[in-house]
């Protein structure tokens, strides 16, 4: 059924009065969940390469992952580093002074 369905959408996009056809953000979203949820979707895909799909899932994280950070509106919009490791941070910068520099420039 999905196999039937990943053809029919190729050939709706193949039908489209463009001399290329174009990809569609749906169109995208759909080969993305595809791959996600059907270990078989590379052999009913001639549109586009797999590895394509692939880079568009791996955008999708990365707008994902940025959405997220301004929403959070944090520093390096990742986890808080541990009071611990700041602390031995800042005694490895005082046992080198010429780390200092780096220490200055890192966000803690």
């Amino acid at each position: 059924m999905l196999e039937n369905l990943a053809l029919r959408q190729q050939v709706v996009i193949l039908k489209r009065k463009h001399p290329r056809p174009k990809l569609g953000p749906l169109d995208k979203l759909f080969w993305v969940v595809a791959r996600r949820f059907w270990l078989r979707w590379k052999e009913t895909l001639f549109l586009v390469l797999p590895e394509t799909v692939a880079r568009w899932h791996r955008a999708g994280f990365r707008l994902l992952r940025a959405m997220l950070c301004k929403v959070r509106k944090r520093v390096g919009c990742g986890t808080r580093i541990s009071k611990q490791i700041r602390e031995l941070i800042f005694r490895i910068v005082a046992e080198n002074p010429t780390w200092v520099y780096l220490a200055s420039t890192a966000n803690f």
